[in-house]
């Protein structure tokens, strides 16, 4: 029998089979719905890096005539492409291929890039190639409002950055930010539609009322950060840590999660008052001391192999039989979580 009063919801697992299911769920399929909107940002290049010299690019435009002409003349004098994989080697990613050519400590004049002077509140910086600059040796960390659509920022380092508020939001759609720095920068109401944060640091970062339609974060550390009233349409944070996270609604507008992919997430301890989880999935994901007390659509969400502790705060209307999760007592948590931070990532 069930015991809903304090949360407890006992299942006789050991520790081996508590393993054992941990070890299952790295291999955890992404089993997301498909989505039938429309994209509205379709002539988006979104360049999504799985390694240093190397990108894949798919069917990210509608026509050819949609491409910024730097990106276009980049591809077709760069035109390594197999007919399946569609690979691209960028073998002069760092070059003077694109607009900007950024080291770590300066932005040259050359091959039509920008200079330090460019880089300020509200200026216009779309598809510029700002791969490793760092704004906080450079003192640009007072960006407010600015336009990065499409640009690339890969390992960019934006700490404490001020770049989008109330009164100035900031345009990063299509933005390219995997492995980028951006610990305790301010976001709030910043576009960030279809951009990639893959492996980026946004710990402790404010993305209060940001958009994060079909945006990429997975294994991104968004240690304790606000995302207030966020929206995170299927959005992708597979394999992130958003331990101590705030998704609540905070000015009569809730987070909404619809379709999201959490799969294997750290929330341990994350507040998601009042969050629309319509076709959300949680597969694999840890929930130890997560609230998820006044969720919406919860029951349509997936939790299947799902991990949760006593702490762990569900609506009363939660129906624990349509999801296989799995309880984790107390006396094994500790060498338990020690496990699933473990796991080896892989790729996604």
């Amino acid at each position: 029998m069930k015991i809903i009063s304090n949360c407890l919801y006992p299942v006789n697992k050991s520790n081996d089979a508590l393993k054992t299911n941990l070890n299952s769920n790295q291999n955890t399929q992404i089993t997301q719905p498909e989505s039938k909107l429309i994209m509205p940002d379709s002539a988006l290049l979104k360049v999504s890096f799985t390694g240093s010299v190397f990108s894949k690019i798919g069917d990210f435009f509608s026509t050819e005539n949609d491409l910024n002409p730097e990106h276009k003349k980049f591809i077709i004098e760069n035109k390594i492409i197999s007919p399946k994989e569609k690979i691209i080697k960028f073998k002069e990613i760092y070059g003077d291929r694109l607009e900007g050519c950024p080291n770590d400590t300066q932005i040259p004049k050359k091959w039509g890039g920008i200079t330090l002077d460019d880089i300020k509140p509200e200026a216009n910086l779309s598809y510029k190639n700002l791969i490793g600059f760092d704004f906080v040796k450079n003192n640009k960390t007072d960006i407010l409002g600015i336009n990065l659509n499409q640009a690339l920022l890969y390992k960019a380092i934006l700490n404490g950055a001020q770049i989008s508020d109330n009164q100035k939001s900031a345009k990063l759609s299509g933005a390219i930010l995997d492995k980028a720095e951006l610990n305790d920068a301010i976001l709030n109401k910043a576009l960030l539609k279809a951009a990639k944060l893959d492996k980026a640091q946004l710990n402790r970062a404010k993305l209060n009322d940001v958009n994060l339609y079909l945006t990429e974060m997975n294994r991104a550390e968004l240690v304790e950060a606000e995302l207030n009233n966020a929206y995170g349409f299927y959005t992708k944070f597979i394999n992130a840590d958003l331990t101590g996270a705030k998704l609540t609604n905070a000015n009569m507008f809730r987070p909404d999660l619809t379709g999201a992919a959490l799969i294997r997430t750290d929330l341990k301890g994350t507040r998601l008052d009042e969050a629309e989880l319509k076709l959300a999935n949680f597969q694999g994901a840890w929930l130890g001391d997560t609230d998820l007390k006044n969720c919406i659509n919860i029951n349509s969400a997936k939790f299947e192999g799902a991990y949760y502790n006593n702490n762990t705060k569900f609506p009363d209307e939660f129906n624990f039989e349509d999801h296989n999760m799995i309880f984790v007592p107390k006396s094994e948590e500790e060498e338990f979580y020690k496990d699933f931070k473990k796991i080896p990532k892989g790729n996604i």
